[in-house]
């Protein structure tokens, strides 16, 4: 259901040129009585962490039609160690455009440069300080 909502948000925003963003709905709408941190509260009586959504639209870049930030624009790209599937990956790679996998940062994805074929193509780095130090020298 995740991926049909991603590819709506997606549609929403490149036609109507609007930032647009989704956020997951469960079952368990039950919200419990337990004490929590004043910061946290909205996030914990709403289920669908709708708070947090409309807080980072708030913030969104606007959608501009030109004058824009392009793919020309982008000089590297850093990502956790595996999470390389994205489109921004593989647009980069295809443009030669450096792309540094940092395995400090790990997520559930598990997508590697092994696993992508693209061990050639991806720079792995152990910390976000070697990749620093790679990409300013």
């Amino acid at each position: 259901m995740g991926g049909v909502e991603a590819i709506l948000s997606h549609y929403i925003s490149k036609y109507l040129k609007v930032p647009c963003a989704h956020s997951p709905a469960f079952e368990d709408y039950q919200i419990y009585p337990d004490i929590v941190h004043p910061k946290s509260a909205s996030e914990y009586i709403t289920p669908t962490f709708l708070p947090c959504i409309l807080l980072g639209l708030s913030k969104a870049p606007q959608i501009v039609n030109s004058g824009g930030i392009s793919i020309k624009d982008i000089d590297f790209v850093v990502m956790p160690y595996n999470s390389l599937g994205s489109p921004v990956v593989l647009a980069a790679v295809k443009r030669s455009i450096p792309v540094y996998a940092v395995k400090e940062n790990k997520t559930a994805l598990n997508i590697t440069a092994e696993k992508l074929g693209l061990s050639d193509k991806i720079k792995i780095t152990e910390t976000y300080e070697e990749c620093l130090g790679i990409i300013y020298t």
